[in-house]
């Protein structure tokens, strides 16, 4: 029986405009993604959601349980284990993103 991982995604559009980012930490590296990652166990998806933007970002930056709306939620084998499904819930966030936060990074 194959493992499973609960995963987030959180997807900022903003002018028709869909923030990615590159991966750099994991089997995906040098792949544009959405800002996201893995579920912990003492967490939910909203709680992960939130836990990863304010990572990502490592500016200051945050989101609340109210900026997010899940859009829709699917399973897949993971790219980087072929025992291990993932189950990926992606949110939309309706927080614009202030330009000041990208000034001198």
């Amino acid at each position: 029986m194959k493992k499973t991982k609960k995963v987030v995604g959180i997807a900022f559009i903003e002018n028709g405009k869909l923030l990615i980012v590159k991966s750099v930490r994991s089997s995906k590296s040098n792949i544009w993604t959405l800002i996201g990652g893995g579920v912990e166990n003492d967490e939910s998806e909203v709680e992960a959601a939130i836990r990863e933007v304010k990572e990502e970002f490592h500016n200051g930056f945050e989101i609340k349980e109210e900026d997010l709306k899940p859009v829709f939620c699917f399973k897949e084998s993971a790219a980087s284990d072929p025992e291990l499904d993932i189950i990926m819930t992606i949110f939309l966030c309706s927080k614009k993103i202030d330009r000041a936060f990208f000034t001198n990074q």
